[in-house]
């Protein structure tokens, strides 16, 4: 763990594990074909080839290099997988190009140089009176995909490419939030057959409305540019999406209603053509989940009933789900047993074991992580199968995580990819609860009931301990360094004595000493300090008479150099008869017994044939 390498695991603090580790905020993604995926069942080999040169570089196991990536996202949550065929067969403008990538988040797929031009309704406004206005659903998409067109225009984009693209084609990406909540509301588990067609209905009847409004906007203002390029493959992706969606059948009437849009769009949109070469996706929906009031993101499920966000600024947010009574209403409870059941949630951060809660009723609200010990959640396989209802009938991918618990093996995970190829999805990606230090969304407050870090514990040394002093000297400046030690050699406190009673530097020599004794005894290593302080430059600075350092920047640089010497790592015995001392990299044998000191910034030189060499700033002796 990073915390135990001496490093915080937040990602807002100064000089944390996540600074020191490239790609820590970035998504990474492996695309696949299905030649390669049989390759996988089969076990057989598969050919590395050179993008650049298209010669087989290396041949490896497709199974064992399949194996590794399922690792490596179990280790991390990366990378996410993209089946590229399948992206392909979805393609409305295969004539322009081949689908290669897709966007960080993986919601959307389209050409190269395409934009994220992205919108997102709350679906739990469209919930009145027991059921899903599906007539103010319709006008909200009408509404919302008019206003992306015009920011389509209108809009400014990174570079040349982009931007003529986003004219040429003018994608757009429609998506919804709150899916997780508006099922248990309706009193449906998210891991039912009722609640994935639910999920599809709507998504087919806002991916069939877009359309529709897209062929309306280009009766008016014309297609995009290359419609009459791409008009057999595009409408026969659209009735490909129309097919799918009347393969299941919800209790809402939504699928029902998406058929007669889907027929209208496609019939006036092969006469008119479209304005837009895509319409709709399914975006993470993070942050705008939070601005639109939503209490869960995306086509997710809850996280958690009670759950803590943690900013990246700093600081938390306690997140309660707000839309437990009303489906615990729905579902038949009194005033008394919703009360109930939710101080039950504030205590114990889960509503499963509640005694007013029925069995059968359980299943609405599980979440995508166990809350409590002996909770149930979300299998992954609910998950992929959500997704495999909704996938058909967007344009665009969705971004969603196939949530986790810590236990996952990477077995599981390899399963997990294997099924969401089998099951047609673009694209898949996997985290497993707490396989990264800090994570942004947690089901826990933490040890200390606030941010989730660990609360720092004071060892402090035994009342007699065994010290070490030692004197020393900086361009004749004297001063004593005292450190008392742990029963172990460790180094626990440091007394700090330079120059006379009441001095400034006597002052400041005294603070430094009593910051270095609090980080000790509250676990901060000793390296963590001294490598931040070797080197410092400031008087007084010079000669030492130490032959183990003979040239100090400063009193501090001096005194992290010695602290280090005497009780860093390789001293076993806690007083510097250890490995060989090393300075930047370089052994002191290499120094010579005539190594003299580098007159430009102090450090000892190394004699290199006839001369010496700083290795610090490269400095010579000036032999040539």
């Amino acid at each position: 763990m990073v915390e135990e390498a001496g490093f915080s695991p937040n990602f807002w603090e100064e000089d944390s594990a996540y600074s020191r580790a490239w790609y820590q905020n970035t998504n990474i993604s492996v695309g696949v074909t299905d030649a390669f995926m049989r390759a996988v069942e089969n076990k057989e080999d598969w050919n590395l080839i050179s993008r650049t040169t298209g010669e087989t570089i290396h041949t490896v196991k497709a199974h064992e290099l399949f194996y590794e990536m399922a690792k490596a996202a179990w280790i991390c949550g990366d990378p996410g997988v993209q089946f590229e065929d399948t992206i392909n067969s979805w393609n409305t403008c295969p004539n322009s190009g081949r689908i290669t990538t897709s966007n960080p988040c993986s919601e959307v797929f389209f050409l190269d140089h395409s934009s994220c031009n992205l919108a997102v309704l709350n679906l739990i406004k469209f919930w009145e009176n027991d059921t899903f206005n599906i007539q103010d659903f319709k006008a909200a998409v009408e509404r919302a995909i008019t206003a992306q067109e015009i920011l389509c225009e209108l809009g400014t984009y990174p570079t040349p490419e982009i931007t003529q693209t986003t004219k040429d084609f003018r994608p757009l990406g429609l998506g919804f939030t709150n899916l997780g909540g508006l099922l248990m509301v309706m009193g449906l588990p998210y891991d039912s057959d009722e609640a994935r067609a639910t999920a599809r209905g709507i998504a087919s009847l806002m991916t069939a409305t877009a359309y529709l409004t897209s062929a309306r906007l280009a009766k008016v203002l014309g297609p995009f540019k290359f419609f009459r390029k791409n008009k057999k493959p595009m409408l026969a992706v659209l009735n490909r999406h129309s097919k799918v969606a009347a393969e299941m059948e919800d209790s809402f009437g939504l699928i029902k209603e998406s058929l007669k849009v889907w027929k209208e769009a496609v019939n006036l949109g092969s006469k008119q053509g479209f304005r837009n070469a895509q319409v709709t996706c399914q975006p993470p929906a993070g942050t705008t989940s939070f601005m639109l009031d939503a209490d869960t993101t995306g086509i997710e499920p809850e996280v958690s009933l009670l759950r803590v966000k943690f900013l990246s600024g700093g600081g938390v947010m306690n997140l309660v789900n707000r839309l437990v009574p009303q489906a615990l209403e729905r579902l038949g409870y009194s005033k008394d047993e919703i009360d109930t059941a939710l101080k039950y949630i504030e205590e114990n951060k889960t509503i499963q074991g509640c005694p007013v809660l029925k069995p059968e009723h359980e299943p609405v609200f599980h979440c995508a992580y166990p809350a409590a010990p002996g909770d149930k959640c979300v299998s992954p396989m609910g998950h992929l199968l959500m997704l495999a209802a909704v996938q058909p009938v967007i344009s665009g991918g969705i971004s969603k995580t196939v949530a986790l618990p810590h236990e996952t093996t990477v077995d599981e995970i390899l399963n997990i990819y294997t099924q969401a190829w089998k099951l047609g999805l673009k694209s898949v990606t996997v985290y497993r609860d707490g396989s990264k230090a800090s994570q942004p969304v947690s089901t826990e407050k933490g040890k200390n009931g606030k941010n989730g870090r660990k609360k720092p514990k004071r060892e402090k040394l035994p009342t007699t301990r065994k010290s070490i002093t030692h004197k020393f000297s900086v361009a004749g400046h004297d001063g004593y360094i005292t450190v008392g030690t742990y029963e172990d050699g460790r180094p626990g406190e440091v007394f700090l004595v330079m120059n006379k009673e009441g001095s400034v530097i006597r002052g400041l020599m005294d603070a430094f000493a009593i910051t270095l004794s609090v980080g000790l005894q509250h676990g901060i290593p000793l390296e963590c300090f001294c490598k931040k302080l070797e080197h410092m430059r400031f008087d007084p600075s010079g000669i030492t008479g130490n032959p183990e350092i003979p040239f100090a920047k400063s009193p501090v640089d001096y005194i992290a150099r010695w602290l280090m010497k005497e009780f860093g790592p390789g001293n076993e015995d806690g007083n510097g008869n250890g490995e060989e001392v090393k300075v930047l990299g370089v052994e002191s044998s290499n120094f010579g017994s005539d190594a003299s000191v580098c007159a430009e910034c102090g450090s000892i030189m190394v004699r290199t044939g006839a001369c010496h060499t700083c290795p610090n700033c490269g400095s010579t002796t000036s032999c040539g």
